[in-house]
């Protein structure tokens, strides 16, 4: 799932600044969203049969 940052986070390893587009799992988006700390942007489609 894609998800826009409203807010800035920060750890040991990385930073996620307003605005950044980021992949995160389902769960963690959605938590995000509720928290209002993200909005979702896109959710990961499955592939149908057939694509390539």
């Amino acid at each position: 799932m894609k998800v826009r940052m409203l807010v800035s986070m920060a750890s040991e390893n990385e930073v996620k600044d307003v605005g950044d587009e980021i992949e995160v799992k389902k769960e963690i988006g959605e938590a995000w969203e509720k928290a209002g700390i993200a909005e979702i942007v896109e959710e990961k489609k499955g592939k149908k049969k057939g694509d390539k």
